[in-house]
């Protein structure tokens, strides 16, 4: 009897609760139905920007593969003797995708590129106030790559070699020694850097850093002077060291000149007199 009483008890709570529950979904039955609408939504949104997200990552790949095959820094010489507004269309291409995307790496690559190329247009800049310009251009580009990747050592890396090689040229420009110590500080920088152990651009600023050290890497090479005019207004030329055992043949002669036999150290053998013979 008890443990019937105690199940009719249960029964009885439940059905209460249910009753509860059911006069109050007919209450709320407004606001549930916008909260299982709001529920939905999120779901839908979320599904939606990840697949945008998707699709924008994929998009600002293509345009930064479509990028680099049009505009490569090793083309510069080959593209520019082509069209001679290639270089201002390859710096504008990669300004606009790194200042359009969303990518940090790509935004790196982007602004490497254009440190690549305003360095590459230094070497051929065709006076020193142009070279100026353009290495100042790599060095805000390089600032920009190093503030910008500050958790990424190959970029930070990247970004230390170029202002390196900025200060190398600015010292042989004016022979500022301020310059020739900071690209110093830069290689060390990478020389020092942990996370760079072992690798490549670490050697290779190592390497550079030693020859920059060193004072025979800056000292000039002196040409030797061409030989000034005879008198005759020829310029009188060494001419060729003859072959052992020839000899020169006369001014406007055409014949081979003969090889004379090297001499002996015996004598050469006596011819004996012939006798007359019997019908002399």
């Amino acid at each position: 009897m008890k443990s019937r009483r105690r199940q009719e008890l249960k029964t009885n709570e439940l059905g209460a609760y249910l009753e509860r529950v059911r006069e109050y979904a007919e209450l709320h039955a407004g606001m549930m139905i916008v909260l299982g609408l709001l529920v939905v939504a999120g779901v839908g949104a979320g599904i939606v920007y990840g697949v945008t997200s998707q699709q924008a990552k994929q998009a600002d790949w293509q345009a930064y593969d479509n990028t680099a095959r049009d505009f490569n820094p090793a083309e510069l010489l080959m593209q520019q003797a082509k069209n001679s507004n290639w270089i201002q269309d390859a710096v504008l291409n990669w300004d606009s995708l790194r200042n359009a995307t969303r990518n940090p790496e790509i935004r790196a690559r982007a602004t490497w590129m254009l440190v690549e190329f305003n360095l590459q247009q230094a070497v051929l800049a065709p006076d020193v106030e142009s070279k100026k310009k353009l290495l100042d251009q790599a060095e805000r580009y390089s600032k920009i790559l190093q503030e910008q990747n500050g958790s990424n050592p190959v970029f930070q890396a990247a970004a230390l070699n170029a202002l390196a090689q900025i200060g190398m040229d600015r010292f042989l420009m004016d022979r500022n020694p301020q310059h020739k110590t900071q690209a110093e500080a830069y290689l060390e920088q990478i020389r020092d850097n942990p996370a760079l152990l072992g690798s490549p651009i670490q050697t290779d600023a190592l390497a550079r850093l030693n020859a920059i050290q060193s004072e025979s890497f800056w000292t000039p090479i002196e040409l030797a002077e061409a030989p000034l005019p005879s008198a005759a207004g020829e310029t009188s030329l060494p001419g060729p060291t003859p072959p052992v055992g020839t000899i020169n043949p006369p001014a406007g002669s055409t014949e081979t000149p003969a090889i004379p036999e090297p001499s002996s150290s015996e004598p050469a053998p006596e011819k004996k007199p012939t006798e007359p013979s019997d019908h002399d």
